[in-house]
C-alpha cells in the first residue's frame, strides 16, 4: 500500500492534478472478426487525468471503451452484461465521434463492435491524454460496481 504525503506528488495530492497536462497521444486500428473483436489495452506511463477519444473509422463501426477487459467477461467480471462501457460512433449527423473522460486512469481498453453487414470492418481511434506526474504504480486497481461488477 502506498503512503501519502501532502508534500509529495501522489494520488492524494491535489496539486499533482492541478498541474497535470503532460501530453500523450496515440492511435490505432481495431479489427472486427467473425468470432469476436480485437481489444487493445492502452497503458499510460503515468496516471492520466483526462482522456479525449476520436473515432476515426467509417460509418457502421462502433468502438467500445471500458475500464476493464471485456476479453475476460465471465463470472464476476461483467463489463458487457453490466453495460460498464461507452460506445463511440463515428462522426455523423447524430454524433460527434468524440468523447472526453475525466478521472484517474492507468490503463483503458478499446475494442471494435461489429454492427452488421457481410464484411468485418476495421475501425480506428485517436487518443489524447493529459498525464500527471504520478507514477502509474501508485494507482489502485479499478474494480467493483460500475467498472466490472
Amino acid at each position: 500500500m502506498a503512503l501519502y504525503s501532502p508534500y509529495a506528488s501522489g494520488l492524494g495530492n491535489s496539486a499533482a492534478y492541478q498541474v497535470a497536462g503532460k501530453p500523450y497521444m496515440t492511435g490505432s486500428t481495431v479489427e472486427a472478426f467473425a468470432f469476436g473483436a480485437e481489444e487493445i489495452k492502452i497503458e499510460f506511463p503515468t496516471v492520466a487525468k483526462k482522456l479525449y477519444f476520436q473515432h476515426t473509422g467509417s460509418q457502421g463501426t462502433i468502438l467500445r471503451i471500458s475500464l476493464d477487459s471485456t476479453a475476460e467477461d465471465s463470472g464476476l467480471n461483467r463489463v458487457n452484461n453490466g453495460n460498464h462501457f461507452f460506445l463511440l460512433y463515428p462522426a455523423s449527423t447524430s454524433g460527434s465521434g468524440e468523447v472526453k473522460l475525466e478521472g484517474k486512469f492507468k490503463e483503458i481498453y478499446v475494442s471494435n463492435i461489429f454492427s452488421g453487414g457481410s464484411a468485418y470492418p476495421q475501425s480506428g481511434f485517436h487518443l489524447y491524454a493529459e498525464l500527471t506526474g504520478i507514477p502509474s504504480s501508485e494507482m489502485y486497481e479499478l474494480t467493483g460496481s460500475g467498472i466490472n461488477i
